[in-house]
């Protein structure tokens, strides 16, 4: 989701949902990345890059919801 998509999202989101709206990057524990890029301008590079993004944001979201779900 880039930054155009996640606005368009919080336009159409209940007020009372809208604190529910995140993006995966928010899950990185060690990268910087303020959002997961699309990796199609970076070559077969570009797509680890980003695969990398994604597994690490996973697996921080998949703590996240395995502690809320323990509570």
């Amino acid at each position: 989701m880039d930054w155009d998509n996640r606005a368009l999202l919080e336009e159409r989101c209940p007020a009372q949902h809208l604190h529910k709206v995140r993006g995966l990057a928010e899950f990185l524990q060690t990268s910087k990345a303020s959002l997961t890029p699309g990796p199609y301008y970076g070559g077969y590079q570009g797509f680890e890059q980003v695969l990398d993004l994604i597994e690490e944001a996973s697996e921080s979201l998949m703590k996240l919801l395995l502690q809320k779900a323990q509570a």
